[in-house]
Protein backbone atom coordinates (compact mmCIF):
# COMPACT_ATOMS: atom_id res chain seq x y z
CA UNK A 1 0.00 0.00 0.00
CA UNK A 2 1.70 3.40 -1.10
CA UNK A 3 0.64 6.27 -1.16
CA UNK A 4 -2.98 5.88 -0.29
CA UNK A 5 -5.43 8.07 2.05
CA UNK A 6 -8.77 6.35 3.50
CA UNK A 7 -8.35 2.74 3.02
CA UNK A 8 -9.58 -0.13 5.47
CA UNK A 9 -8.61 -3.29 5.52
CA UNK A 10 -11.23 -5.24 7.56
CA UNK A 11 -11.88 -8.98 7.87
CA UNK A 12 -13.92 -11.15 9.62
CA UNK A 13 -11.19 -12.41 12.56
CA UNK A 14 -8.16 -14.35 12.60
CA UNK A 15 -10.06 -17.94 11.96
CA UNK A 16 -11.57 -16.31 8.95
CA UNK A 17 -9.70 -13.91 7.05
CA UNK A 18 -5.88 -14.85 6.37
CA UNK A 19 -2.95 -13.34 4.44
CA UNK A 20 -0.17 -15.44 4.10
CA UNK A 21 3.28 -14.25 2.76
CA UNK A 22 5.10 -17.43 0.96
CA UNK A 23 7.75 -14.32 0.12
CA UNK A 24 10.46 -14.76 3.04
CA UNK A 25 12.58 -11.79 1.63
CA UNK A 26 9.24 -9.70 2.22
CA UNK A 27 7.12 -7.94 4.74
CA UNK A 28 3.34 -9.94 4.56
CA UNK A 29 2.17 -6.10 4.59
CA UNK A 30 4.07 -3.13 3.67
CA UNK A 31 1.70 0.51 4.25
CA UNK A 32 4.38 3.11 2.75
CA UNK A 33 3.82 6.98 2.93
CA UNK A 34 -0.17 6.88 3.34
CA UNK A 35 -2.48 8.42 5.36
CA UNK A 36 -5.67 7.15 7.59
CA UNK A 37 -5.47 3.04 6.84
CA UNK A 38 -6.90 0.59 9.18
CA UNK A 39 -5.76 -3.05 9.30
CA UNK A 40 -8.56 -5.06 11.20
CA UNK A 41 -9.73 -8.57 12.57
CA UNK A 42 -7.03 -10.47 10.55
CA UNK A 43 -4.19 -13.08 10.58
CA UNK A 44 -1.37 -12.28 8.99
CA UNK A 45 1.83 -14.28 8.64
CA UNK A 46 4.15 -15.99 6.74
CA UNK A 47 4.28 -19.54 5.89
CA UNK A 48 6.87 -21.56 7.64
CA UNK A 49 10.06 -20.81 5.62
CA UNK A 50 12.23 -24.16 4.08
CA UNK A 51 15.40 -22.88 5.05
CA UNK A 52 17.62 -19.42 6.27
CA UNK A 53 14.42 -17.99 7.81
CA UNK A 54 12.14 -14.71 7.14
CA UNK A 55 14.02 -12.00 5.93
CA UNK A 56 11.38 -9.30 7.09
CA UNK A 57 8.30 -9.15 9.37
CA UNK A 58 5.04 -8.70 9.23
CA UNK A 59 3.47 -5.26 9.03
CA UNK A 60 6.13 -2.35 7.96
CA UNK A 61 4.75 1.17 8.57
CA UNK A 62 7.19 3.91 6.57
CA UNK A 63 6.40 7.47 6.87
CA UNK A 64 2.72 7.03 7.63
CA UNK A 65 0.22 9.35 9.00
CA UNK A 66 -2.78 7.83 11.33
CA UNK A 67 -2.76 4.11 11.18
CA UNK A 68 -5.02 1.13 13.18
CA UNK A 69 -4.36 -2.08 13.93
CA UNK A 70 -6.61 -3.81 15.98
CA UNK A 71 -7.97 -7.06 16.30
CA UNK A 72 -5.57 -9.20 14.69
CA UNK A 73 -3.09 -11.43 15.15
CA UNK A 74 0.45 -10.95 14.13
CA UNK A 75 2.63 -14.12 13.93
CA UNK A 76 6.01 -15.05 12.80
CA UNK A 77 8.37 -16.24 11.42
CA UNK A 78 8.46 -12.77 10.47
CA UNK A 79 11.48 -10.93 11.66
CA UNK A 80 9.61 -7.86 13.61
CA UNK A 81 5.58 -8.31 14.30
CA UNK A 82 5.07 -4.22 13.40
CA UNK A 83 7.97 -2.31 12.37
CA UNK A 84 7.52 1.80 12.69
CA UNK A 85 9.61 4.23 10.64
CA UNK A 86 8.88 7.63 10.90
CA UNK A 87 4.93 7.27 11.38
CA UNK A 88 3.22 10.43 12.49
CA UNK A 89 -0.22 11.58 13.96
CA UNK A 90 -1.26 8.13 15.72
CA UNK A 91 -0.43 5.17 15.75
CA UNK A 92 -3.20 2.81 17.49
CA UNK A 93 -2.29 -0.61 18.38
CA UNK A 94 -5.28 -2.45 20.05
CA UNK A 95 -6.66 -5.78 21.02
CA UNK A 96 -3.59 -7.66 18.98
CA UNK A 97 -2.11 -10.48 19.54
CA UNK A 98 1.93 -10.36 18.18
CA UNK A 99 3.88 -13.57 18.58
CA UNK A 100 6.21 -15.87 17.81
CA UNK A 101 8.46 -13.53 15.84
CA UNK A 102 12.09 -14.66 15.14
CA UNK A 103 12.93 -11.36 16.71
CA UNK A 104 11.01 -8.65 18.15
CA UNK A 105 7.64 -7.93 18.88
CA UNK A 106 7.21 -4.14 17.67
CA UNK A 107 10.30 -1.96 16.91
CA UNK A 108 10.44 1.72 16.39
CA UNK A 109 13.38 2.66 13.74
CA UNK A 110 14.84 5.94 13.55
CA UNK A 111 13.31 9.44 14.77
CA UNK A 112 9.39 9.64 15.05
CA UNK A 113 9.03 13.23 15.36
CA UNK A 114 5.92 13.83 14.15
CA UNK A 115 4.25 11.10 16.66
CA UNK A 116 2.17 12.41 18.35
CA UNK A 117 0.32 9.27 20.63
CA UNK A 118 0.88 6.18 20.33
CA UNK A 119 -2.66 4.09 21.99
CA UNK A 120 -1.06 -0.02 22.91
CA UNK A 121 -4.27 -1.17 24.68
CA UNK A 122 -5.29 -4.90 25.29
CA UNK A 123 -2.78 -6.97 23.33
CA UNK A 124 -0.88 -9.46 23.69
CA UNK A 125 2.98 -9.89 22.92
CA UNK A 126 4.04 -13.49 23.49
CA UNK A 127 7.01 -15.94 22.58
CA UNK A 128 9.07 -13.69 20.33
CA UNK A 129 12.60 -14.51 20.36
CA UNK A 130 13.54 -10.74 21.22
CA UNK A 131 12.15 -8.21 22.89
CA UNK A 132 8.29 -7.08 23.03
CA UNK A 133 9.51 -3.35 21.86
CA UNK A 134 12.71 -2.56 20.37
CA UNK A 135 14.33 0.87 19.88
CA UNK A 136 16.91 1.02 16.56
CA UNK A 137 19.19 2.86 14.41
CA UNK A 138 18.41 6.32 16.54
CA UNK A 139 15.06 6.11 17.62
CA UNK A 140 13.58 9.07 19.10
CA UNK A 141 9.90 10.80 19.99
CA UNK A 142 8.93 14.35 19.89
CA UNK A 143 9.13 16.10 23.43
CA UNK A 144 4.89 16.38 23.32
CA UNK A 145 4.66 12.91 22.58
CA UNK A 146 1.58 10.90 24.36
CA UNK A 147 0.90 7.71 24.97
CA UNK A 148 -2.17 5.47 26.46
CA UNK A 149 -0.59 2.15 27.52
CA UNK A 150 -3.20 -0.43 29.30
CA UNK A 151 -4.32 -4.10 29.68
CA UNK A 152 -1.46 -5.34 27.50
CA UNK A 153 -0.09 -8.79 28.18
CA UNK A 154 3.52 -9.09 27.84
CA UNK A 155 4.71 -12.81 27.61
CA UNK A 156 7.69 -15.13 27.00
CA UNK A 157 9.40 -12.46 25.03
CA UNK A 158 13.18 -14.06 25.35
CA UNK A 159 15.09 -11.43 25.96
CA UNK A 160 12.76 -9.15 27.86
CA UNK A 161 10.38 -6.29 27.88
CA UNK A 162 12.31 -3.48 26.50
CA UNK A 163 16.03 -3.17 24.65
CA UNK A 164 18.13 -1.21 26.48
CA UNK A 165 18.58 1.47 23.92
CA UNK A 166 14.66 2.06 24.22
CA UNK A 167 14.25 5.93 24.51
CA UNK A 168 13.72 7.47 27.99
CA UNK A 169 11.04 9.96 27.01
CA UNK A 170 8.98 6.93 25.67
CA UNK A 171 10.15 3.96 28.06
CA UNK A 172 9.34 5.47 30.90
CA UNK A 173 5.78 6.20 30.80
CA UNK A 174 5.43 2.76 29.13
CA UNK A 175 6.61 1.41 32.26
CA UNK A 176 4.88 3.30 34.66
CA UNK A 177 1.74 2.75 32.66
CA UNK A 178 2.45 -0.91 33.07
CA UNK A 179 3.02 -1.22 36.15
CA UNK A 180 7.10 -2.11 35.49
CA UNK A 181 10.08 -0.88 37.62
Amino acid sequence: VINKQGLQFIGSGADNTKIISSDMASVVMGIQHSADIVVAGMLLTHTEPNSGGCEYGVILLNGNRNITIRDNTLRGSGLWGIDSDSTRGALIITDNIIEENTRDGVIFRGAHPELKHLTFTRNIVRQNLGYAFLCDQGCSFSDGFELTASDNQLQANQKGVFSPGFADDFMVPMKKSWGID
